[in-house]
């Protein structure tokens, strides 16, 4: 095994086998990253073998054109690469939810009246608890004590039902 930049080049490379749906097209990157390195770790491939193969699960063009030139593809260095592609594409990825689609909820449920009863509490819920985990998750807002805030101003239920967060 020889050294290279990066760590120890294998003696003989492990293939990382495709796998149905991975491919980057440039969006979703840390969805992609987690999955590629997933299948890496089912086929054994060490960090020199990611870094050399990624390559073979980015769709053809300009994608494949900007990873080419990306720290850490030459020579390969995962880690680094890995860094490049969240900082490069990381802004690219579009926000799920925003701040506006609670205040959008909560505007909707206002003008029908509030939240009243324990379905419509149900029913709000499962629209609100996707925005409230995606912005949490994100970093969007500080905590869940902000969002909880815009629903008990819009029901009188939330205290009656224990409004929970999570």
């Amino acid at each position: 095994m020889a050294d290279v930049a990066g760590g120890v080049r294998p003696a003989k490379m492990k293939k990382i086998k495709p796998q149905d749906g991975l491919k980057f097209d440039g969006s979703n990157i840390e969805r992609f990253l987690a999955n590629y390195e997933l299948a890496a770790e089912l086929d054994d491939a060490l960090d020199y073998d990611k870094a050399c193969q990624v390559v073979r699960f980015v769709e053809n063009g300009e994608i494949r054109d900007i990873l080419e030139t990306l720290e850490g593809n030459t020579p390969p260095e995962w880690p680094k690469l890995k860094a490049a592609m969240l900082s490069y594409w990381s802004d690219v990825d579009t926000a799920q939810f925003t701040e506006r689609d609670i205040v959008s909820l909560v505007e909707k449920w206002t003008q029908k009246g509030g939240v009243s009863s324990v379905s419509d509490y149900h029913h709000f819920r499962k629209a609100w608890d996707p925005i409230q985990a995606y912005l949490v998750a994100k970093e969007h807002v500080e905590s869940e004590e902000e969002l909880k805030s815009s629903f008990t101003r819009l029901s009188p239920l939330a205290s009656k039902v224990g409004f929970v967060i999570n």
